[in-house]
């Protein structure tokens, strides 16, 4: 699957698939490992960003409890209450 993401990326400069720039691992003092993954943020914009969602497709345990609900907070799938309307070329190069 790597090789046909790599070609994917480096061929599609405007995909909305997320760019993994490295995968780490570093070893504590005391041996303990740490593991973490390097990715290209889509939220770095000049314009103001309304609002986040991460949506995974599912509804077990995707709202936020609205009492942990603030201006930077990221909601969840059951969170989202918007109908979007989009031109219809605009929907065929998405899909």
């Amino acid at each position: 699957m790597l090789p046909e993401y790599y070609s994917h990326v480096g061929n599609c400069a405007n995909t909305l698939i997320t760019k993994f720039f490295g995968v780490h691992r570093l070893t504590l003092r005391g041996g303990k490992k740490v593991r973490f993954v390097v990715m290209g943020n889509m939220f770095c914009t000049e314009l103001r960003i309304h609002g986040r969602y991460d949506l995974k497709g599912s509804t077990q345990g995707r709202y936020t409890d609205k009492d942990k609900v603030g201006e930077n907070t990221t909601l969840k799938d059951l969170d989202l209450a918007y109908e979007f309307h989009m031109d219809m070329m605009l929907r065929e190069t998405l899909f």
